[in-house]
């Protein structure tokens, strides 16, 4: 019996169905095991603000889910994640957002992450983060309700693929996330 359902996305690249992340999350007993979790891979294309309301319908209209546990978001679509969060924050309990700002390219603006109400973690890449960066990444979470940031770091040797890559070392905060609150 299906538990959540859960949006990873978009799967462009396949960036969620590599051998690498699919072990990882989605295998028995993993924190998104395929077995127990309704998950929500899409292909996406377009900008962010036009893609999300698509999304919306498609997952209430035509998958007739209407809510969804966690949004796992990677570049552009830690994009559509940030959006899903604001406009739609009683759908969504949770976001997982990777190697993507909210501000930076501007997703949101910063005075719109007060409104962000949702479980947030920004996962981001050491190899990427600048100082610059950093302390975009440190004001975001700060203006969150709930917001934390984890920074990985690639200890293999040659060119990283990003904090997506390395999801053996992020997905212990999955299970937290995943938690169903005690009023629900």
């Amino acid at each position: 019996r299906m538990q959540y359902c859960c949006w990873m996305g978009p799967a462009r690249g396949g960036n969620f169905l590599s051998e690498s992340i699919e072990g990882v999350l989605f295998d028995p007993g993993q924190p998104l095991d395929a077995s127990q979790y309704f998950l929500i891979l899409p292909e996406g294309s377009g900008r962010s603000a036009e893609v999300v309301p698509m999304q919306y319908r498609l997952v209430l209209e035509h998958l007739h889910v209407n809510h969804l546990r966690l949004i796992i978001g990677n570049a552009a679509g830690g994009g559509q994640a940030w959006l899903w969060a604001l406009g739609h924050p009683y759908f969504v309990d949770a976001l997982v957002v990777i190697d993507c700002l909210a501000t930076q390219p501007p997703v949101l603006a910063a005075d719109q992450l007060a409104a962000v109400r949702t479980k947030t973690v920004a996962i981001v890449d050491e190899d990427a983060l600048t100082r610059e960066r950093l302390a975009i990444l440190e004001d975001e979470i700060a203006r969150l309700k709930h917001g934390r940031y984890v920074i990985v770091r690639n200890d293999h040797a040659g060119a990283s693929a990003g904090a997506i890559s390395m999801a053996q070392q992020w997905k212990t905060i999955l299970p937290e996330l995943l938690e169903v609150p005690e009023n629900q």
